[in-house]
């Protein structure tokens, strides 16, 4: 099966995901089930692989898959802006050792976070358009 450029978007998109969640854990003031006991943003958010799933597997439904996009577009880009800021996460690594996992002040992660979020929503907006392209295209 050959992918097209917005299913491969889709993965590497998700790679920058998994690096991110994976910072979220690191950062454990910024985590939550299952990685310590309280239920948190964090936790729903790893719904997101399921959508990413629904995404890749729905080929005959380009509209739903450009409707899926936008909702992974949406939702990191909007929950960093207003719940978990490019500050806060820089914060936590250069100056909050006390809060993640390492317990080391690391200034560069807080700069690798700060940028392997802003990619991860760069690279979602890409895949979106490269989905709603795929729709025009489409004949349903």
């Amino acid at each position: 099966m050959t992918l097209s450029f917005a299913e491969r978007m889709t993965l590497v998109t998700t790679g920058f995901g998994f690096l991110h969640h994976m910072d979220h854990v690191l950062r454990f003031d910024h985590s939550g089930w299952p990685f310590k006991p309280e239920v948190t943003p964090f936790t729903y958010s790893l719904f997101v692989y399921l959508v990413i799933a629904l995404v890749l597997a729905l080929r005959g439904w380009p509209r739903v898959r450009v409707g899926l996009s936008l909702l992974l577009f949406l939702f990191p880009t909007l929950a960093h802006i207003f719940l978990e800021t490019p500050v806060d996460q820089y914060n936590t690594w250069a100056r909050l050792s006390q809060v993640n996992l390492l317990h080391v002040s690391a200034p560069g992660f807080g700069v690798a976070a700060v940028a392997i979020t802003f990619l991860l929503s760069l690279l979602a907006l890409v895949t979106l358009i490269a989905f709603w392209r795929e729709a025009q295209h489409s004949p349903s």
